[in-house]
C-alpha cells in the first residue's frame, strides 16, 4: 500500500463538493442580478462549507482507526484547503451578473 497518498481523500471530496456547491450557490444567486450578492454567498458559504466538509471527514477517518494521526490532519487540511479553494476562485468567474 502506497501510504503518500494518503490524505488526498480530504483533496478530491473538498474540491468535488466545493464545484458543486459553488455553482447551485451562483445559480441561486444569480437571479437577484447583484455581483455583490453572489460574491457575499459564495464567500459566507464557502467558509461554511469548508468546514463542515473538514469536520466532517476527519471524524469519518478518525472513527475508520486505518490512519495515523498525522495522515487524518493531512486530509483534514486537504478537505477544507481544496473545498476553499474552489469558492474562492469562483467569483471572478461569475462575470455574467449585471
Amino acid at each position: 500500500m502506497v501510504r503518500r497518498a494518503e490524505g488526498l481523500q480530504g483533496l478530491f471530496l473538498g474540491t468535488m463538493d466545493g464545484v458543486i456547491h459553488a455553482l447551485s450557490i451562483i445559480t441561486g444567486l444569480h437571479v437577484l442580478g447583484s455581483k455583490a450578492l453572489v460574491f457575499l454567498g459564495l464567500l459566507v458559504a464557502g467558509l461554511a462549507d469548508a468546514l463542515a466538509n473538514a469536520v466532517g471527514f476527519h471524524v469519518q477517518e478518525e472513527s475508520e482507526r486505518l490512519h495515523t494521526r498525522a495522515e487524518v490532519w493531512k486530509g483534514t487540511v486537504l478537505c477544507f484547503l481544496a473545498t476553499g479553494a474552489v469558492f474562492s476562485s469562483w467569483p471572478s468567474r461569475s462575470s455574467s451578473c449585471p
